[in-house]
């Protein structure tokens, strides 16, 4: 399964056969080469002023570490429909050679995009939506006659060629950055950058070495930013449609979408028709209903007034704990109080919240939590949002006023991850690479000088203005060094 989406998305070259004789030393010479290809290009760059010495510091590389990427497969569980199982192939890339320059370029780059340019259109999950949903039927937009539509693009990491990567970044460059410089890197610089990272992405595989030819790396975080901006412009005749002053919701989650529509299905499917014609490289399932609907994990219901919950896959779940979409918990408690969040977020009635809470607390119970344990952080979530009453006198009024209050934390969050974002484009950023896991791997992050050379100890003040962070190593097979 796993060769033949190999083989049907043209994505990727065998390069070496490990198994053959004399080839052991491949993988390392490969290393070596792309390690002194980096080191001459930034050189290069360096030497024409167009990047700083900071910018050559922060993308340098420990030739020590550096480890070939490896990939996997597993399986895409959005394939619901499918009869089928659907693989999606992913790949981990800590150690690459590529990533300094990967994590650098998507520190410069990310809050252009999500903080300027894609802020208003673009969503984490499907909780965020829930909101636009009811102020749209407040202001008497949701009409009767209504679409509800999604788009799952589908292979977006494989199915986008380089050359398309690559003209669509230099157009967002082109029409959102005003000078030649960002944070002193020129622009020229970030798209030479660019094609070496997106024509330098070797992997191993079942003791072989591949070449991806066609599109990103999962492991690559950069590449996301990259997909994300092409689908950026194919998206926009979605956008700029005459709707005879109609007012319209449209957001994406990656390659995930979802839009209302107001017009006839065959105009949009007219739309989608000529969509396809300037660029057939997009595939997507695309679902279009007037009743209800699910986007990610929210259901939506329009009968005769709107009405969200959280969806579920009844083939996983409750057998699985609650999966949050674009939150990563190791801690129980903090994945139970997340999924109270999600549940006030995306219930707008609170029968609907109160089948999510059970559903959380059995999801727990299958999973050995004590009873005392889910109660107790499910009393600790009421309290830190001064609901308390609602567990002992529950009624719609005091429902809906937890649901002002987890909003507006909700939206400091987001506006927490924006300055987040923002502050990283200019700090100069430290990692160390650790092999602790769990737990172990959560709190040294959280006290990452610990970690710090023994030379640094004694005079912590050297550091001011750099940030360390701590990096997890995931096991890698022995072939990739």
């Amino acid at each position: 399964m796993a060769y033949e989406y190999m083989l049907r998305t043209k994505a990727y070259i065998e390069i070496v056969n490990l198994n053959k004789p004399h080839c052991q030393g491949k993988v390392r010479h490969l290393l070596n080469t792309m390690t002194d290809s980096i080191k001459l290009l930034l050189e290069n760059l360096y030497e024409h002023q167009l990047i700083t010495a900071f910018q050559y510091q922060q993308t340098h590389i420990q030739r020590s570490l550096v480890r070939l990427d490896y990939l996997f497969f597993q399986l895409d569980l959005h394939q619901q429909e499918q009869q089928s199982l659907v693989m999606e192939p992913k790949t981990i890339s800590t150690l690459s050679p590529l990533m300094p320059i990967c994590r650098y370029l998507y520190r410069l780059l990310v809050p252009i995009y999500y903080n300027q340019v894609a802020h208003l259109m673009t969503i984490d999950n499907g909780a965020d939506l829930i909101q636009r949903l009811e102020n749209y039927q407040e202001k008497d937009y949701l009409q009767s006659t209504i679409y509800f539509i999604t788009l799952h693009i589908k292979h977006p990491h494989t199915s986008i060629t380089h050359a398309q990567l690559l003209h669509t970044l230099k157009c967002f460059l082109d029409d959102f950055i005003r000078e030649e410089t960002i944070q002193g890197m020129n622009t020229m610089a970030i798209l030479k950058l660019t094609e070496f990272l997106l024509e330098h992405q070797y992997f191993v595989y079942e003791n072989h070495i591949y070449q991806q030819v066609c599109g990103g790396g999962t492991g690559l975080y950069f590449m996301e930013l990259l997909i994300d901006i092409y689908l950026f412009y194919w998206q926009q005749p979605l956008l700029r449609l005459d709707h005879q002053d109609q007012h319209e919701i449209f957001v994406r989650c990656f390659n995930d979408i979802f839009l209302t529509w107001n017009e006839s299905k065959e105009k949009f499917h007219e739309l989608l028709k000529t969509m396809n014609n300037n660029d057939s490289s997009i595939q997507y399932e695309v679902n279009v209903q007037t009743k209800e609907i699910h986007y990610l994990d929210v259901e939506i219901h329009h009968h005769s007034s709107l009405q969200t919950r959280v969806y579920h896959d009844w083939k996983y779940e409750p057998y699985v704990l609650p999966t949050l979409h674009g939150i990563s918990s190791i801690r129980p408690s903090n994945t139970l109080r997340m999924a109270l969040v999600r549940a006030v977020l995306c219930c707008s009635q609170l029968q609907d919240f109160q089948e999510e809470q059970q559903y959380i607390e059995y999801s727990f119970l299958f999973h050995q939590f004590s009873f005392n344990f889910i109660h107790q952080h499910i009393e600790d979530f009421f309290l830190d949002f001064n609901a308390f009453d609602l567990s002992s006198y529950p009624d719609q009024a005091t429902y809906d006023e937890l649901r002002r209050q987890v909003r507006q934390w909700n939206q400091q969050k987001r506006e927490e991850k924006r300055k987040r974002l923002d502050e990283a484009q200019k700090q100069c950023i430290w990692y160390i690479h650790s092999r602790l896991k769990g737990f172990a791997l959560h709190n040294a992050k959280q006290n990452p000088t610990q970690f710090l050379p023994r030379s640094f100890h004694d005079d912590v003040n050297s550091l001011d203005g750099i940030k360390i962070e701590i990096v997890g190593i995931p096991n890698y097979p022995l072939n990739t060094k």
